[in-house]
């Protein structure tokens, strides 16, 4: 449920972006597959990863997490 969830957020913040699948594996340094794997939670989004998307989308780790227990950080 977490995966999903996270890999849920990252596909929102992506497409906020207007930034391709295959961008962001490159900037990650994994395949096009495994990335696609973590946006649908098939795969966990390591802690290395989320931290070089904080930094390119310029946003807090928490953001992978926010209303997760329902709630709104907002």
């Amino acid at each position: 449920m977490v995966d999903a969830y996270v890999g849920g957020r990252l596909r929102l913040i992506r497409n906020a972006k207007c930034k391709s699948r295959a961008e962001l594996a490159r900037k990650l340094n994994v395949s096009l597959r495994k990335f696609t794997a973590m946006e649908n939670g098939a795969d966990r989004l390591s802690p290395e990863n989320m931290w070089t998307l904080t930094q390119l989308f310029d946003i807090k780790a928490s953001y992978f997490f926010e209303g997760m227990d329902g709630t709104s950080t907002h």
